[in-house]
């Protein structure tokens, strides 16, 4: 009799991931690396070294102005909670755009936050993106080429060219290969270290303050875990803790800014929103030529011919993306699950006549977030798994030495032409002096000397005669007008009436305002002081009532309150002081009366005088009122956030959760080693 054969291991459990089986080892090539690096510095040489180029949209408008008054203000010591220089007032911190908590901006930040630092942001995100994809190509591919052309294809992609302006979509989209990475690393062991760091990439992914995309990247990820347990049922229960703990860590990390995000959300124009049956920013079959000839709609010229806004429907992966993937279905390549992945987003992305959009808009949130083709990005990154594999299927029947690197060279030169070096999309092609400079120069020399102090100046929104829509940030000017999507809803309805009724704009101590129809700057003679008594009191019940009767009010003389409030006798505002986040109003009144205020109301200011804690009345619609009592006295009030605090404490207690679960579950002596590819 022969010898008896010995048994082959069982495999774990853990480590049968599609496609995984049978690998051969990973090419230990420096090149795999190098080459994928060489093409990311080639795809952002222009937008961060030439000085003809510039960021542009809403990476100038917003998150430019945004963080660079954030910087300035903690360079300053002081934690700008609320700005006075747009919108008459708003809660600066709880708007989730700037960013303010996401660490990774942190450095930018305090180097400046200048133009060409923000256009850093995106090439560093870009950078992270490619890392995660080649390690997690790595560990299911286990080969490296297939590795640096999926890392290639992915941080390359149309969706990160499409949405350069977009910084908070583009950073939270970098973040979903780590997510993935770890939640595998976390499936293969050990269990508890892994998942720490799931938690905390999750987190990140909502610090970078675009809910939708975090959204989606955390669909993506129960949707693989889902997958996983289809292909090993054994793995239920640990994709079920998985799935559960990276939800309970991403929640504490992120409350810092999703606590008062959503006290904001309330309050602001998207609050009484339902997407869940629009079909704004629905997928259209025909965008998806895109993916194959970049300039199929027209995105890449002067005439668009597509559908909404050209940055939502502007895919393009490179010539080889499709055909490889192909090849990754046809040698049977792990490509189950990426497949899966695509498929369940596209069908998604269909928006509610496909029916699974309607269905998802159910869950908390979702329903609140428009544009469903925002989530192509998780479909950018299931396509590149398989091309990964296509290439790493092609390259293990095909022993030729030069195949990979050919083929991510191929790949990286296709991608840098058009998803870079000609497309406009990814930055203008002016300097951001020519485009915003002069501008923001005119508001800072022309409007800024002639606002008295304790005004304001008033002009309509979404302006490019001044610079950047938030250039107010910048210049340190008082305005009525702004441009963000979670303005405050009562403040926007009043300047809506306000378009109807010039006299509001008294009440909001607007001493200058610029002319639309002259282009003109004029001196508004009628401006009221920031604070003043009405001699009448009207109560109005209802909000829309109350915007009604906007209309053809004289806030001079009559203010309109929902609350129990009477005018004062005899009264006179003495002397007005106006901080960041604090008012000092003198005053003598003869009885108790109702004082106005030229600040939008918004929960969590306070005021007191003559040692009485006062609440603020919203009045008029949108701006506060305080019932003060008789006498000569001061009123102070002062803003403070009322979810910033416990929000910190969650977000202190989720990294400490998630950093001790990467200690402690780390086995005793245990080797920071890699996880070995393919399983």
């Amino acid at each position: 009799m022969g010898k008896r054969r010995p048994k082959s291991p069982a495999p774990s459990k853990a480590a049968s991931l599609p496609g995984a089986r049978g690998a051969s080892p990973p090419a230990k090539s420096r090149l795999s690396l190098a080459l994928p690096l060489a093409a990311l510095s080639l795809f952002y040489a222009a937008p961060l070294l030439s000085p003809e180029t510039s960021i542009q949209w809403d990476a100038a408008d917003v998150h430019y102005p945004c963080q660079r008054y954030f910087a300035q203000e903690i360079l300053a010591g002081r934690l700008p909670v609320w700005t006075p220089y747009v919108f008459s007032g708003f809660p600066f911190l709880a708007d989730p755009q700037v960013g303010a908590f996401y660490p990774l901006n942190w450095p930018f930040m305090l180097a400046g936050a200048s133009p060409r630092l923000i256009q850093a942001e995106m090439a560093f995100h870009a950078l992270l993106a490619m890392a995660g994809a080649y390690l997690f190509f790595w560990l299911v591919a286990a080969d490296a080429w297939a590795a640096a052309l999926g890392a290639t294809a992915y941080a390359l992609s149309g969706f990160f060219a499409a949405h350069a302006s977009h910084v908070g979509m583009f950073q939270a989209a970098s973040l979903l290969p780590w997510l993935l990475y770890c939640a595998e690393r976390a499936l293969r062991g050990p269990f508890l270290p892994w998942l720490g760091a799931s938690g905390a990439v999750a987190g990140l992914m909502f610090l970078t303050g675009h809910l939708q995309t975090a959204l989606y990247g955390s669909a993506a990820l129960a949707l693989y875990g889902l997958l996983r347990v289809i292909r090993t049922p054994g793995l239920m229960l640990s994709c079920g803790g998985l799935l559960a703990g990276v939800a309970a860590i991403a929640f504490l990390i992120s409350a810092v800014m999703v606590l008062p995000g959503l006290e904001l959300t309330e309050h602001s124009v998207r609050a009484g929103l339902d997407f869940s049956a629009s079909h704004e920013g629905a997928l259209e079959v025909r965008a998806l030529a895109t993916l194959v000839f970049p300039n199929a709609l027209g995105a890449l010229g002067e005439r668009y011919q597509g559908p909404g806004d050209r940055t939502q429907y502007y895919f393009y992966g490179g010539l080889l993306l499709l055909p490889l993937a192909v090849l990754g279905i046809y040698f049977r390549r792990g490509c189950l699950v990426p497949a899966a992945l695509i498929l369940v987003t596209v069908w998604f992305m269909l928006g509610p006549a496909a029916g699974l959009y309607r269905l998802a808009t159910q869950i908390p949130w979702l329903g609140k977030v428009r544009a469903p083709v925002h989530a192509w990005f998780v479909v950018a990154f299931g396509l590149a798994w398989m091309a990964a594999s296509g290439l790493a299927g092609l390259r293990q029947r095909l022993s030729i030495s030069w195949l990979g690197w050919s083929a991510c060279a191929v790949f990286a030169l296709d991608l840098c032409w058009a998803n870079s070096w000609t497309n406009p999309l990814i930055c203008a092609r002016q300097s951001f002096a020519e485009l915003y400079g002069r501008g923001t120069e005119l508001l800072r020399s022309r409007v800024a000397p002639v606002v008295s102090p304790g005004t304001r100046f008033a002009a309509p929104d979404k302006l490019t005669i001044f610079g950047p829509m938030n250039s107010p940030l910048e210049v340190g000017i008082e305005t009525t007008y702004g441009y963000n999507p979670l303005e405050l809803r009562s403040y926007s309805r009043y300047r809506q009436a306000a378009a109807a009724n010039p006299r509001l704009l008294d009440a909001l101590a607007a001493s200058w305002a610029l002319d639309p129809a002259t282009g003109e700057v004029r001196r508004r003679p009628s401006s009221l002081p920031k604070a003043w008594f009405p001699a009448a009191v009207r109560r109005v019940d209802r909000p829309d009532q109350q915007a009604a009767a906007l209309l053809d009010l004289d806030p001079a003389k009559e203010a309109v309150v929902a609350a129990s409030a009477a005018p004062a006798q005899e009264a006179a505002v003495l002397g007005i002081e106006t901080g960041l986040r604090e008012w000092r109003v003198r005053y003598r009144a003869g009885g108790a009366g109702l004082l106005l205020l030229s600040l939008p109301w918004y929960p969590g200011w306070t005021g007191e005088a003559a040692g009485e804690r006062l609440p603020v009345l919203p009045v008029n619609l949108a701006l506060s009122g305080v019932q003060v009592p008789a006498g000569e006295h001061e009123l102070r009030l002062r803003f403070q956030s009322r979810r910033l605090g416990p929000g910190a404490l969650l977000s202190v207690a989720g990294w400490l959760a998630a950093v001790g679960l990467w200690i402690l579950g780390r086995p005793p002596g245990a080797r920071a080693a890699t996880a070995k590819p393919g399983g």
